[in-house]
């Protein structure tokens, strides 16, 4: 719920979750802040000072984040078909959605 998640952004209730001291990567300008993040309801409510403020908490130190970040990529090579009948099969009727068989993709810093 909307004021649930307001609550925990103002630390008026606990978080679901909070990460602490993560590196939090800004996908528009590039920039990499360490700080914490507060989730509630599976939603970003808060980057800031929220250590203690989590039902559950996480040290993220080392570790990256990507608030906003969707990673939309397909394996088509998965569904064991070719490409024409994965289009024939995703896009009948020219729909928005298709079944897609999503990979996981692996951020690391390359040294």
């Amino acid at each position: 719920m909307l004021r649930d998640r307001i609550f925990s952004a103002a630390k008026l209730t606990k978080s679901d979750l909070v990460f602490i001291n993560i590196q939090i990567v800004d996908v528009i300008t590039q920039d990499i802040c360490t700080s914490d993040v507060a989730v509630k309801d599976g939603y970003f409510v808060g980057i800031g000072d929220y250590k203690g403020s989590g039902n559950q908490e996480i040290d993220g130190t080392g570790k990256f984040i990507i608030p906003g970040f969707i990673d939309a990529h397909a394996h088509i090579e998965s569904t064991l078909g070719t490409p024409i009948e994965y289009s024939n099969a995703s896009l009948p009727q020219q729909q928005e959605t298709s079944p897609l068989c999503f990979g996981i993709s692996i951020c690391m810093m390359a040294a």
